[in-house]
């Protein structure tokens, strides 16, 4: 049987993934869902949670899949196939992105997916870090719209109900915005963990602005052992991460089934999250 997740179920298979090693934020379930309510399926074995994956609506040509996990005793059972197929027919139509470990990215092109570039996870103790700088700030309610509308620029699609949820600072998801006068140059978001805080997503300008705002996002938590994910093709990002001491541990293979959308990867220094891109 597949079903609709409820909140409560979400946080379940969250659960699950924190099992695996995902690492997932302690606050994730809510902005999670507030990007697409109905956009998240579970399958049930003999009426026992057994399966789930993330399949959210951006827009209305656009989807994301991700968090699709099957508990290991019901693995080979054709129970997370079956979920996979369910929120495939939710995508239908829609050009569908994910972030997938590299080993499986065989299987994503048997189901119509082709690499477009690899994320590399970077993790570790910051250092040269100068804490917080003038010019940056909490985020506010008037900053919903402009912060949104930069979040398109840079990554194509409007993901504004996920977006302004994830910026809405709880007690362990906090948010910060980079000013010019008046003018929110980036933002970005730094999150508690199971281990660690990720920081995602990180837009700015360039380099030494993303230094700055990660900085103050670092100090604002006073964060000790940071993630974060770098789409590889830019250049500066990669070189952003490794001069703050910070080493690659993982990849994954961002990949698309339909035509990608038009990111701007120049001002994109870090990902919001796999699960929902």
């Amino acid at each position: 049987m597949i079903k609709k997740m409820t909140l409560e179920d979400l946080k379940t298979v969250l659960g699950w993934a924190a099992d695996e090693g995902w690492n997932p934020g302690l606050d994730d379930a809510e902005a999670f869902r507030a990007a697409d309510p109905e956009g998240f399926f579970m399958a049930l074995k003999d009426k026992v949670p057994a399966a789930g994956i993330s399949v959210v609506k951006q827009d209305n040509s656009h989807g994301f899949l991700g968090l699709y996990i099957c508990k290991p005793e019901f693995r080979g059972q054709g129970v997370g196939w079956s979920t996979w197929q369910a929120g495939m027919r939710y995508l239908e139509g829609m050009t569908i992105g994910l972030d997938g470990v590299v080993e499986q990215q065989g299987n994503y092109r048997k189901s119509g997916f082709d690499l477009a570039y690899r994320n590399i996870r970077f993790q570790g103790m910051p250092k040269g870090l100068s804490g917080m700088r003038s010019g940056h700030r909490a985020v506010q309610a008037i900053d919903l719209d402009p912060i949104a509308a930069l979040d398109l620029q840079v990554h194509g699609v409007d993901r504004r109900g996920f977006i302004e949820s994830w910026v809405t600072d709880t007690a362990h998801r906090h948010s910060m915005v980079s000013l010019q006068g008046d003018e929110i140059t980036g933002f970005g978001t730094i999150r508690a963990c199971q281990q660690g805080h990720k920081i995602g997503p990180l837009i700015a300008q360039t380099a030494s602005a993303a230094k700055a705002l990660l900085s103050c996002l670092v100090a604002q938590c006073d964060a000790c052992q940071i993630i974060l994910d770098v789409p590889e093709p830019n250049d500066a990002a990669l070189e952003l991460a490794q001069s703050v001491g910070l080493k690659p541990v993982f990849e994954t293979a961002r990949m698309y089934r339909g035509t990608p959308p038009d990111y701007d990867l120049r001002r994109l220094f870090g990902v919001t999250t796999f699960e929902l891109g």
